[in-house]
C-alpha cells in the first residue's frame, strides 16, 4: 500500500503503568474480553499442511504456503516466559515508552497453541508489516488513533477488542500479562489473510567477512537485549537484562540469524502524562546492519527505499547479505548506534 509514515498514538506503556494521551482521550491497554477464562492447556504446535510446499521467504526452509500471522506481544519482566515464540518465523524487536521494549512475532510455518502474553499494537507495526501482504495480526487494547491506522492499513485484523475469539486470561499470569492466545484460532478469524511474500531476506552460505564473537548485545533506557552464540546448539541463545529468556513451552528461546538493524526512532506527537513522547520505530530508508550467523558477525548496510520495497541487506563489500535458514530476529537500533559485540 502507498502508505505514509504514521506518527506513533497514544497508548498505555508497558510494564509500567504511564498512559498515553491522545487530542480527545486517554488510551486504553486492557484488552476488551468480556468476561476472565483459563486457556486450555496448550498443545504441541505442529508444521502447517494441506498447501503447495515452497521455500519460504522467511525462514528458507521448504514448508506449505499459508497465511501469515503476526502477534505483538509483551518483552517485560513481568511478561516472561513468553509463550510461543520459540514457534516464530521472524521476531521484531523494537522501542516502546519507557525505555522497553516489545515484540512482534510473525507466523507462517507453525501456530503455536499458546501465544502471548498479546498486548497492544503500536503504528510502527504498520511500517514492519506493510510489505507483508495483508498478513494477520493479533493484538490486544489500544487507542482509538491507532486503531483507526490499523484499520485503514492493508492488515486482517483479529484484535481482542472485536471479538474474544481466540484469546483467553490465564490464571496463572497476572494482569495485564495475563491475555493469552490461541494462534490457529486467531488466523481462523482472518480467511483472507495474505500468505508469506518477499520481504528482503535472503538464505545460503554465509558471506565472506565475517569475524568469530561471541556474542552480541544491544541497550534501551531500561532494557538490554542479548544473543550468545551456543555452537552445541548451533544458535544464538537469546537473553533479556541479563537473564537467560525462557520458553513456556520449554527450552531456551534462541535464533537462527541475529540482525540488528540501526534505523530511525522518532517522538510522535503525542506524549505521556509526564510529558515523554511515544517512540516511532521507522525501517524505512537506509542505515548500518550487523548480523549475526553461524558463530560470526557480519558488518553491512540495509536498504528501503519505501514502504511498499523490500528491505535489502548487502555486506560493506556490497554483496549479498545472505542469512542462516531458520528463525530470524531483528532487533531494531536507534539510528547511528549498533551492537556490542565481544
Amino acid at each position: 500500500m502507498a502508505a505514509v509514515l504514521i506518527a506513533g498514538v497514544g497508548l498505555l506503556l508497558a510494564g509500567c503503568g504511564t498512559v498515553l494521551v491522545g487530542p480527545d482521550q486517554p488510551a486504553s491497554d486492557q484488552p476488551a474480553v468480556t468476561a476472565p477464562a483459563d486457556l486450555p492447556a496448550p498443545v504441541a504446535s505442529a508444521p502447517r499442511v494441506g498447501a503447495a510446499v515452497k521455500t519460504n521467504w522467511l525462514t528458507g526452509e521448504d514448508v506449505p504456503d499459508s497465511p501469515v500471522l503476526a502477534v505483538k506481544v509483551d518483552n517485560t519482566t513481568s511478561a516472561h516466559p513468553q509463550a510461543g515464540l520459540s514457534q516464530a518465523d521472524v521476531v521484531y524487536v523494537g522501542e516502546v515508552e519507557g525505555g522497553v521494549t516489545r515484540l512482534l512475532s510473525i507466523f507462517q510455518t507453525e501456530l503455536p497453541g499458546e501465544v502471548g502474553p498479546i498486548r497492544s499494537a503500536r503504528t510502527s507495526d504498520i511500517i514492519i508489516l506493510d510489505r507483508y501482504s495483508s498478513p494477520g495480526f493479533a493484538f490486544s487494547g489500544g487507542n482509538s488513533g491507532v486503531v483507526g491506522e490499523l484499520q485503514a492499513a492493508d492488515l486482517s485484523l483479529a484484535s481482542s477488542d472485536t471479538a474474544r475469539e481466540g484469546y483467553a486470561r490465564s490464571s496463572a499470569r497476572q494482569a495485564p500479562y495475563d491475555v493469552m492466545g490461541n494462534a490457529g484460532q486467531l488466523l481462523g478469524r482472518v480467511p483472507d489473510a495474505g500468505v508469506a511474500v518477499d520481504v528482503g531476506f535472503r538464505f545460503g552460505a554465509a558471506p565472506a567477512g565475517g569475524r568469530p564473537v561471541a556474542g552480541g548485545s544491544y541497550s534501551w533506557e531500561s532494557a538490554t537485549i542479548d544473543f550468545v552464540w551456543s555452537a552445541g546448539d548451533g544458535r544464538w541463545l537469546q537473553g533479556m537484562d541479563g537473564r537467560p529468556s525462557q520458553a513456556a513451552e520449554g527450552g531456551r528461546l534462541g535464533a537462527d540469524t541475529v540482525v540488528f538493524q540501526s534505523v530511525p526512532v522518532i517522538g510522535s506527537q503525542y506524549v505521556d502524562v509526564n510529558g515523554s513522547r511515544s517512540p516511532e520505530v521507522r525501517p524505512v530508508g537506509e542505515g548500518a546492519v550487523v548480523v549475526l550467523r553461524d558463530g560470526q558477525a557480519h558488518e553491512g548496510r540495509w536498504s528501503r527505499p519505501g514502504l511498499d520495497d523490500i528491505t535489502t541487506f548487502t555486506t560493506t563489500a556490497g554483496e549479498e547479505l545472505t542469512f542462516d535458514t531458520g528463525q530470524t530476529w531483528v532487533v531494531y537500533a536507534d539510528e547511528g548506534t549498533g551492537p556490542t559485540l565481544r
